[in-house]
């Protein structure tokens, strides 16, 4: 057979031209079969071959025996090995048909069509390629496959079409896209250079090192041109930088800006316009398959991240950017580090001294970097700090020796480490390089070429490494072990742990199976997630056995720690109580497991100092960029390329990087669902259908769309889900809901949520106990994003701007506004005088305020809809509105987003056609409306808002009360009617209405059941009608007589002609009600909330403050300079240490209290907090050292207080006239003269200085009794100073206490404390009034000062 002669496949039926396209058609589609199988089309043989080589070498014998004329082409007389999968796309075949038929009318085609193909089918590869991180081999296939489909499509349309099967046209066309397909497909290199011209791909720069291995670096200006150019990635920081500046100065901790070093960074304080970036280091290893367990490639890998991104966007592993990527043993050599940062250097000074010019913008914006993330071993390596974390100075924050860690409990007892210390140390180290060890340092920085770099204070902690793999699962391995060891359940712990049930959200991060091996060796193996899952489920897996397990207050103590450590947004305010927690954490555990204290629990001491450092510590976590180590690690095992590493994973990653910014836009988070489903609107419960009807902005059909998951914000949400959609009152109780549907329409998601009660807060679960309300309940978010300058406008408007700095100082945004409580607008409104006592305000004042509150309240509720919970009785009214086509604006949730963390609903979306807001700024509100205002049309109020209609038909008494709490979570209580003018009384039965004609005293008589039966009947309509906090007056129960008597005239018989008896019973059942329902009236509650008193009703005798007043500071200290005063602050510290020693020196010790005497001076001084300063000098806390600091500095008469009160006691005894005066001992002495004859002169309370619990913060004794024994403690600012058994010590301390530390006289006991002063010192530094000077003459006491 001829060559020419073959026009068909031999295995599929696709027509070829010749042996040329014959051989390129076998190539391209079945040269990869698996199973491969075709005999020869140019012999007669019914041989199979199996083999593509074989066949391929049959064709060619073939070819020897041809003639000249039929000579086949070049390519068919190559050797068969080259025509496999690998190299086909490598020969060029010409096919001679084309310069024959119709090749003049394709060239006068326009050809731009095949540039879309090319860049349709670039981007079709990306998605396939890249998405699923395949090999690069997958080119070629899809190429073959693509074309031999074509080709099929081709064939089949043109036979449908009746045209000629040859063409030339459609040959040539199909032979261009053939064409354009392999050239794209051809290799890598091909396909990057159209990924270059169409994708602005990012093509890494290769960095050659001396050792002849290759690092590879992104270039930072092109890759911040390629993400700054998509706008809503642009816009996203924008945003969120406004974000963060509303929170400059305030409590809450918003970001790294907002913390100590953001505010002190250089380059933000120089450049005004100016992005932060996020640098992290790690160490990757990855294994070749091919070569065994030894051939471990382990490579060092440098991320970036934009630290201005939102926390919803930067969450994303898409948002973490390759930087550079070489071998780690290249980084030991000094040179090659040199090298290596070199172009990382020089893009980093340009862009923090040149900048950028981004799109859209005029001038430049520079970017600088924040934060250095990394695990404490790279951590310590990039910051020339030791590499081991068993010997030295092994702490980056402090230098605290190894074998010093399990001592030290306080942060105050370490020495914090600066950046001045540290560059002093650093050259110190240069010049005596055998001294690395005494400071824990052993080289400069290896990042010292980036300006806005220091070791001190760009290498945050890192949570997960410290916390998730450091002390979270050391505690669990302690807890089991310790169940173990004291035998309870030792069989079943494994069991209970193995077997517990997971959510749904739990189960990817489920850990691995627990043996008991692990439990008795104190192992907790697994990722950092695992063991994460672990340690919050632990509590319901030991739930039986919880109340017996050995130290659980230790879990409890360090969830109460995570739950600061690891919020969205700390508060400055929470620090202290941080601080606080976590040495008590950090001594209880170093005393009950000591061998398992490691050096992660000595960096958790400095994480509240950290937290003020740089910001929330959970944004500096390791953990989204050691889970982009993922596709690091899968496209080195799917590309199966060892050779040359870097460039394959770096050229692979920008690959994937090109895939994800192919969009015009970056982000792509509210797209995502899952199948989407229809329903018909009646299936739905009927409160559901009412709020589809009723949700104004949208008309919903019989149909709706809904699904079972949606993604918002890289947040899955799906149906039975539990979230926090808001936090209630001052004290910020969680409204927890249930999401039931999840409804899609117009391109928007809406849910319906079902609420549920908070019950309480289970500590030893620690976790909320709630359970489903008993109301119908439907949720609809409104956002009212009020800033605190939008609020201070509105208190200047309505006459309260004498309390703008409290409500800033509060940080009280709108939200905070229209959730205030009670107590909370008591509070705010209070005035703290010049003496430090806080004036509350009064009834006008606090009335003012909350009737200008709920008119705003009224105000917004005409542009949103609320949680709305119904009652039986409140949704049969709604039904009967809805059936008689009137509109409520019922409410329903709307565009709701939650935080990622916390899961607190987000304000980011408003409604279409709100009501526009005054106040709030265009970024906040994003839209504004100018629909007039709605009144409550429940309340048959009328209404100019065009698109809703009051009703007309509906009566007042049968309207539900509308007065929402704005974008908060409430329950609509009934409606507050008027009593009516003409009491109708409820039905009775008839055997009732029977007994009622022909009363009788048997039936209606004292404790008669038909007489019990009216009363309550009566009472139960009142309360149901109009509340159970309502109580009638008077005239109310009058006419509720003129009722009866009226229906029931034959009841005057029993109950006499002016009813008197049943008045005195009604009264008596409303009055026993409210005592059960424990309803006051709205008088009494004005009463209450203004004396402050919740249960008396009588004003309180003082004020509580938190901190005491000092008096002006009279006693001139001695110069001391600022050098002198730092070394007296070290002889503090070391003083300090030696006290908490076990057997100090007490000798030392008062040595060393009277050298540093200025500095506590100086604290006092500066007003310092009592417990900051004892903190700073626990010898106050000591008996014997606190009264010698007393008898020392403040002269007392005769150099000892206690003795000078025994003695003064004792004379005073003498002038007392008390009945129990000869039965008191001397001991007893001091308290008895106090209590009866100075505070009874003076008619001052016992309980002011004399307490078993602390009123105050001023000081004073509180008295308990342990086993018999009577201990005196001195309490100061709420703190417990000392403790002793001498009534007679804690009266020298007490009045001691105000001299040391410099204290006011509070004025309630003042002339109380004078005479105390008197009694004991000889100097004073202010003027005895005239109550203490008469009692010192009437009882002839010299104590005029020297």
């Amino acid at each position: 057979m001829s060559i020419s002669c073959v026009k068909r496949c031999t295995i599929c039926p696709v027509s070829v031209e010749g042996a040329a396209g014959y051989m390129r058609h076998m190539r391209q589609v079945h040269g990869t079969d698996r199973l491969f199988g075709t005999n020869c089309p140019l012999c007669d043989s019914n041989f199979i071959f199996t083999n593509f080589k074989s066949f391929m070498n049959h064709f060619r014998n073939h070819d020897l025996h041809l003639s000249s004329e039929e000579t086949p082409p070049l390519s068919l007389l190559l050797n068969c090995n080259d025509f496999t999968s690998n190299n086909y796309d490598e020969i060029e075949y010409e096919q001679h048909e084309q310069q024959e038929q119709g090749i003049t009318l394709w060239q006068h085609e326009n050809h731009d069509s095949l540039d879309g193909i090319k860049k349709f089918y670039l981007k079709m590869l990306l998605k396939i390629r890249e998405g699923h991180v395949l090999p690069g081999s997958v080119m070629k296939t899809m190429a073959l496959s693509i074309t031999c489909l074509l080709q099929f499509f081709s064939y089949h349309l043109l036979s449908k079409l009746h045209m000629n099967i040859d063409n030339p046209i459609s040959f040539n066309f199909n032979n261009d896209v053939e064409k354009t397909l392999f050239e794209i497909s051809r290799n890598d290199h091909s396909f990057i250079s159209c990924c270059q011209i169409y994708f602005k791909f990012v093509k890494p720069k290769e960095i050659r090192l001396p050792t002849g291995n290759k690092a590879y670096y992104i270039p930072l200006r092109d890759l911040l041109m390629n993400l700054f150019e998509k706008k809503d990635f642009y816009d996203s920081v924008k945003q969120e930088k406004e974000i963060i500046s509303q929170f400059h100065e305030q409590d809450i901790i918003y970001h790294y800006r907002n913390a100590e070093i953001g505010r002190q960074h250089r380059i933000l304080n120089r450049k005004k316009n100016c992005v932060l970036l996020q640098l992290y280091s790690d160490d990757l290893g990855v294994v070749n398959p091919l070569m065994g367990k030894n051939a471990i490639h382990k490579l060092t890998t440098f991320y970036i991240s934009i630290d201005d991104l939102p926390a919803c966007h930067s969450s994303s592993l898409s948002t973490v950017y390759l930087l550079l990527l070489y071998y780690r043993k290249d980084f030991d050599d000094e040179n090659n580090r040199r090298i290596l940062f070199a172009p990382l250097s020089q893009d980093l000074k340009s862009l923090e001294n040149d900048g950028l010019i981004l799109p859209g913008d005029k001038t430049p914006t520079y970017f600088t970097i924040s934060t250095m993330c990394a695990d404490n071993l790279a951590t310590h390596e990039l910051g020339g700090f030791t590499r081991t974390f068993t010997t030295g100075c092994c702490c980056r924050y402090c230098f605290t020796h190894h074998k010093d860690m399990k001592r030290i409990y306080q942060e105050s007892q370490t020495l914090i480490r600066t950046t001045e210390s540290y560059d002093i140390q650093i050259r110190h180290v240069e010049k005596v390089p055998s001294d690395k060890s005494m400071y824990g340092i052993n080289e400069a920085s290896t990042l010292s070429f980036i300006s806005s770099f220091h070791p001190i204070t760009s290498l945050p902690p890192d949570l997960m490494h410290d916390v998730l793999e450091g002390v979270m699962p050391k505690l669990t391995s302690c807890l089991l072990h310790s169940m173990m060891s004291s035998r309870l359940c030792t069989s079943k712990i494994c069991q209970m742990i193995n077997k517990f049930t997971y959510g749904n959200n739990d189960k990817r991060n489920r850990p691995l199976a627990l043996k008991e091996k692990d439990i008795s060796e104190k192992i907790i193996r697994g990722k950092a997630m695992e063991k994460y899952c672990l340690f919050l489920n632990l509590p319901f897996m030991l739930f039986d056995i919880l109340d017996r397990i050995p130290y659980w207050f230790l879990y409890e103590l360090f969830r109460e720690i995570w739950d600061i450590l690891y919020c969205d947004f700390p508060r400055k305010s929470w620090l202290s109580t941080l601080q606080t927690l976590i040495e008590e954490f950090l001594q209880l555990f170093q005393t009950i497991f000591p061998e398992q204290f490691t050096p992660k629990f000595h960096f958790l001491l400095h994480s509240a100092r950290n937290t003020a450092k740089y910001g929330p510590l959970k944004r500096q976590m390791n953990l989204r960029y050691e889970a982009k180590h993922h596709l690091l690690k899968q496209i080195a095992n799917r590309c199966n390329n060892f050779i040359n590493l870097p460039y394959t994973i770096s050229k692979r990653v920008q690959l994937r990087q090109c895939y994800e910014l192919i969009d015009e836009n970056a982000f792509r988070l509210n797209n995502v669902s899952g199948k989407i489903r229809t329903r018909r609107t009646i299936t739905f419960h009927k409160s559901i259908q009412n709020a589809l009807t009723d949700d104004s902005p949208f008309i919903y059909g019989d149909i709706v769309e809904f699904v079972k998951w949606v993604l918002i914000d890289n947040v899955k949400y799906k149906i039975g889900d539990f979230f926090v959609a808001h936090l209630l009152g001052g004290e910020e109780i969680p409204l927890f809901v249930k999401i039931k549907f999840i409804i899609h329409i117009v391109k928007q998601w809406r849910f319906i949520v079902q609420c549920y009660d908070t019950i309480t807060f289970r500590q030893n679960l620690w976790c909320y106990e709630i359970r489903p309300s008993n109301n119908n309940n439907i949720l609809n978010k409104f956002s009212m994003d009020w800033s605190h300058q939008d609020v201070s406008m509105w208190l200047t408007e309505n006459g309260f701007d004498k309390y703008i700095d409290k409500f800033k100082e509060e940080e009280i945004d709108g939200l905070s506004l229209l959730n205030l409580s009670s107590s909370s607008i008591d509070e705010l409104l209070s005035i703290k005088t010049v003496d430090n006592v806080i004036k509350k305000p009064t009834i006008g004042s606090k009335t003012t305020f909350e009737k200008k509150l709920e008119v705003l309240k009224t105000d917004m509720i005409s542009s949103s809809s609320n949680i709305m919970t119904l009652n039986d009785k409140q949704s049969d009214v709604l039904i009967q509105e809805i059936n008689s086509s009137v509109s409520n604006n019922l409410s329903f949730f709307h565009n709701l987003s939650f935080d990622t963390e916390h899961v607190v609903i987000d304000n980011e979306d408003h409604l279409n056609g709100s009501l526009s807001n005054p106040y709030a700024s265009d970024q906040l509100n994003g839209q504004s409306s100018s629909n007039s205002y709605v009144s409550d049309q429940l309340n048959g109020q009328s209404s100019s808002n065009p698109t809703f209609l009051p009703p007309t038909n509906v009566a007042p008494d049968e309207t539900i009360h509308r007065s929402l709490h704005t974008s908060s979570i409430i329950s609509i209580s009934q409606p507050k009617k008027v009593f009516p003018l003409n009491y109708v009384l409820p039905k009775f039965d008839k055997a009732f209405e029977k007994a009622a004609e022909n009363p009788s005293t048997t039936d209606f008589g004292l404790r008669c059941r038909k007489k019990q039966q009216l009363i309550k009947t009566i009472r139960d309509d009142v309360v149901n009608s109009y509340g159970v906090d309502f109580y009638p007056t008077a005239s109310e129960f009058d006419r509720m007589i003129v009722s009866v008597k009226n229906k029931y005239p034959a009841l005057s018989k029993v109950f006499g002609e002016d009813m008197s008896l049943l008045t005195s019973a009604l009264k008596q059942q409303f009055s026993r009600e409210r005592q059960q329902y424990g309803c006051v009236s709205d008088v009494l509650l004005k009463k209450r909330q203004s004396y402050g008193h919740l249960l008396s009703g009588r004003k309180l005798k003082f004020t509580k403050v938190d901190l005491v007043s000092h008096r002006e500071y009279l006693i001139e200290e001695k110069e001391q300079s600022e050098e002198c005063l730092m070394q007296l602050a070290q002889q503090a510290d070391s003083m300090r240490v030696l006290i908490n020693t076990t057997n100090y020196d007490y000798s030392q010790v008062k040595a060393k209290m009277d050298i540093t005497y200025p500095h506590r001076q100086r604290l006092v001084r500066e007003m310092k907090p009592i417990k900051q300063i004892v903190t700073l000098y626990p010898a106050l806390a000591v008996v014997d050292l606190i009264v010698r600091e007393i008898n020392v500095h403040c002269d007392p008469f005769d150099g000892d207080i206690v003795e000078t009160l025994k003695s003064s006691f004792t004379k005073l005894l003498k002038y007392l006239d008390h009945p129990q005066k000869e039965n008191i001992t001397t001991e007893e002495q001091p308290f008895f003269i106090l209590e009866h004859l100075i505070m009874k002169r003076f008619k001052h309370s016992k309980k002011l200085l004399l307490n078993h619990e602390t009123l105050d913060a001023y000081p004073m004794i509180n008295i308990q009794k342990i086993d018999g024994t009577t201990h005196y403690s001195i309490v100061i600012e709420y703190n417990q100073l000392i403790t002793t058994n001498s009534q007679a010590e804690a009266m020298a301390i007490l009045i001691g206490s105000y001299e040391v530390f410099n204290i006011e006289y509070p004025t309630k006991i003042r002339a109380t404390l004078e005479v105390l002063n008197g009694l004991s010192f000889k100097k004073r530094s202010f003027f005895l009034a005239v109550a203490a000077k008469r009692f010192f003459n009437e009882y002839k006491l010299n104590i005029e000062p020297n």
